[in-house]
């Protein structure tokens, strides 16, 4: 029994010796793979003996099932469509038992023809074309039947070329352009890409036509008149802007109709209005229009008597807690008190808020701290140097007031005072708000104007600055910094006031006036911490963004043809105004001294235009009139997306300052991208007939 079963276990042995001896082995049946660029399916037979696993060397070729036992024979591969233009290979293995066998997948490429320049404007002169090419496929040049007179090839044969060269005949015969497409194709397909030649006709000049020979690669400044000839050289192929400057003031002027040989290769502009403005401007209509043209040659009443020593005792008992009605834009005295009072650089200022808008007893929807007016009083005056709006305003523009030649106005005074109030009475955060003014109607005495607060005084709108983005309250939030903001503004303009109508007794220009007040706040921004006008983050040397529909340039960009010193008496077009002067006066900082410029403007013997330029002109510019700072500034619109422009043309100094100092004290300008802006600059594409006074057109050819 023993033996019986020993000998069939020594059977057994051998039969699983023999089975040992057989080697793993893959065997591929499917001998080639090549499929279409457009990609595809392709299934791959194979013999093995082994369990086995399969893989590929590419992302872009994909297997199915990965992975199989000995009865699987067969995987499937998917190939993703091949958009280059070179074909593409890629090895698929199977792994069986330690055996490895790998396929070549071949996927071919897409076939193009790329022209290089589709577009090529030409002089009249005969000359020979070089057409950069690409193909990976033979091509034939096909001419259009009508141009194989004046244009021809030097090779017609099937080739793959890196040049096509092309003959182009003199075009001495007409005065007019000529127009042909020529097409590269694939002789065996459809196939094919297409260049467009515009040649110039031989310019014959009428007489009494002027000729004005340009330099593409530079800015022309033009001063004509009649009709002329503008002959351009080197455009290869570029776009040609103008600028049409109307330095008149008061006349709209007729516009040019222009005819030229690359009118045809004119691009489309659509305007696109800017309807939705994210600004928020200060002052009321009926204070503006007080403060620019105020009452002249007031007969002061008599004092009463021992007035000046009672106003004189009254002011000297003034302090914390002191109550008084004020009165505010509407000649309506409100009880106000004196909440906050502080000294430095030789002034005193007094904060005080209307009883129905403090914290205690006050009844609007958002009410006054004393947290908020102590952040407020040591914004604007705080001892020590450079460290507040007033002394970075006045260092910048100068004195707000002092001694005065005409007895309606209330004596020099080191006073200053702050209003916080509910502007309007409304009790509103939302929808048309008024942020604060400055009255210059308080900076006359009682006995010419009887609703006077006889105060040199800024009001502002204690609900706002009351209202806090979320949770406590913060000078940083988007209110409280908006009025800081509109402390400087307003500042600006009690300077403007004493400047040009108390010390030299000029007439105000409203656009000027707003133009000033808006760059002050420019000049600032990153010392108040607040993002200012341009509408970039305060803290950002850069010209932000694209897309950017912050501050005031988005609006710009959308009446850039409007007339830039005029201040629109139309309420629907209030934000305009503020927006067109700002980017005027934001170029003129930029290029003529920043600080310095607007220290000039305030302070010198001209108003209107003429102050602009001597401003201009004692900062390092040499305008002879107002007409060539409006077609600089026209040409710097069109350039302020470059960062290397010279004088006259900067906007955009990339991530650098632009830096004034006065007095030891250093303003920062941030860079300026028009086209960062949404909208971008309006450029138009065909010439109105006519163009606004003062203003500028941009044209492109």
């Amino acid at each position: 029994m023993k033996k019986y079963l020993f000998l069939f276990l020594a059977i057994a042995l051998v039969v699983i010796a023999c089975q040992k001896d057989e080697e793993p082995y893959v065997r591929f049946l499917t001998t080639s793979v090549a499929l279409a660029n457009t990609g595809g399916e392709e299934q791959i037979s194979f013999e093995t003996n082994s369990s086995w696993v399969a893989s590929s060397s590419e992302a872009w070729c994909t297997i199915t099932p990965s992975r199989g036992g000995a009865s699987s024979k067969s995987i499937t591969i998917k190939l993703a469509t091949n958009n280059g233009y070179e074909a593409r290979t890629c090895d698929v293995s199977i792994l069986a038992g330690g055996v490895s066998k790998t396929i070549t997948i071949t996927q071919s490429q897409k076939n193009a023809i790329i022209v290089s320049n589709k577009n090529y404007e030409l002089s009249s002169d005969s000359q020979t074309l070089e057409v950069g090419l690409e193909a990976n496929v033979d091509v034939e040049v096909i001419i259009a039947d009508d141009a194989k007179g004046w244009v021809s090839t030097t090779a017609t044969r099937a080739m793959k070329a890196k040049t096509v060269t092309l003959q182009i005949a003199a075009n001495k015969d007409s005065d007019a352009a000529r127009r042909t497409e020529v097409y590269i194709k694939d002789k065996a397909s459809d196939l094919q890409d297409k260049l467009i030649i515009v040649q110039r006709g031989e310019s014959t000049t009428p007489p009494g036509v002027k000729v004005i020979e340009g330099d593409a690669n530079s800015v022309q400044h033009l001063d004509v008149s009649s009709d002329f000839i503008l002959r351009l050289n080197g455009l290869n192929n570029n776009d040609v802007y103008f600028v049409f400057s109307n330095e008149d003031l008061r006349q709209s002027v007729s516009l040019p109709q222009l005819k030229g040989n690359a009118a045809i290769m004119s691009k489309i502009a659509n305007r696109t209005y800017f309807s939705e403005p994210s600004f928020v401007v200060s002052g009321k209509s009926t204070v503006t229009e007080f403060n620019n043209n105020p009452p002249k040659h007031l007969k002061s009443g008599p004092d009463k008597p021992h007035y000046q020593q009672q106003n004189t005792s009254r002011l000297a008992q003034l302090g914390v807690g002191s109550t008084e009605y004020l009165f505010d834009a509407d000649d309506k005295p409100l009880l106000s008190t004196v909440r906050k009072e502080i000294s430095a650089h030789g002034k005193n200022l007094f904060v005080w808020v209307a009883d129905d808008s403090w914290h205690d007893g006050g009844t609007k929807s958002y009410k006054v701290t004393q947290q908020m007016v102590d952040a407020l009083a040591a914004k604007f005056l705080a001892t020590g140097n450079d460290n507040d709006i007033y002394e970075w305003v006045t260092n910048a523009t100068g004195e707000h007031w002092g001694p005065t030649n005409k007895s309606y106005y209330i004596s020099e005074t080191d006073d200053i005072h702050i209003w916080l109030m509910d502007i309007d009475g409304d009790n509103k955060t939302t929808g048309t708000v008024t942020l604060g003014y400055y009255y210059a109607r308080d900076n006359y005495r009682k006995t010419s104007i009887s609703a006077s607060n006889e105060k040199l005084m800024f009001t502002i709108d204690a609900v706002l600055f009351a209202k806090p983005d979320q949770g406590s309250w913060s000078l940083s939030h988007f209110w409280p910094s908006q009025m800081i903001s509109t402390l400087a503004h307003e500042f600006t303009h009690m300077v403007y006031f004493y400047q040009h109508e108390v010390l030299r007794s000029l007439k105000s220009n409203i656009a000027i006036n707003e133009m000033s007040a808006q760059c002050v706040e420019d000049l600032v921004a990153n010392k108040i911490l607040t993002d200012g006008p341009r509408g970039v983050p305060y803290s950002a040397p850069s010209a932000g963004y694209s897309g950017n529909k912050e501050g005031r340039l988005p609006l710009y960009n959308s009446y850039n043809d409007y007339t830039l010193l005029d201040w629109s008496g139309n309420e629907n077009e209030t934000l305009t105004n503020y927006s067109k002067t700002y980017a005027l006066g934001s170029y003129l900082m930029r290029n003529y001294g920043g600080a310095k410029f607007i220290r000039e403007l305030l302070q010198n013997n001209y108003t209107g235009a003429t102050s602009i330029v001597m401003a201009v002109n004692a900062n390092g510019g040499s305008a002879s009139s107002y007409g060539d700072v409006l077609q600089q500034f026209g040409a710097a619109n069109l350039l302020s997306d470059k960062m290397d422009m010279g004088a006259g043309y900067i906007f955009n100094r990339g991530d650098e300052w632009s830096k004034s100092t006065i007095n030891g004290i250093t303003y920062n300008l941030g860079s300026i991208n028009l086209y960062n802006y949404w909208p971008s600059p309006y450029i138009y594409d065909k010439l109105p007939t006519s163009q606004k006074p003062g203003s500028n057109l941009f044209y492109i050819a």
